[in-house]
């Protein structure tokens, strides 16, 4: 759950951005953050475990679902074409 945010952040900054610095960071953070929660999955496969929920975990959902006031206000201000 923890790396959602990071995963959903890459893709909204391949649908915003034209710039190849952030295109490559946005793939960059979709690839590792995807590839730990593969790994996260297997680790608890082999355990047998379950994740739980907590405070945290819930905390996170919530940011997920929010729409990203923060990041999309930051983003207006980029000069176009400066990478």
């Amino acid at each position: 759950m923890a790396n959602q945010a990071e995963i959903a952040a890459g893709q909204t900054a391949l649908r915003r951005t034209q710039s190849r610095s952030v295109r490559f960071f946005a793939n960059r953070m979709i690839d590792e953050h995807g590839q730990v929660n593969q790994e996260t999955a297997g680790l608890m496969q082999r355990l047998a475990a379950t994740p739980q929920r907590s405070g945290i975990s819930d905390a996170l959902a919530a940011e997920l679902r929010r729409p990203c006031e923060a990041q999309c206000s930051r983003s207006s201000r980029v000069r176009p074409g400066v990478p």
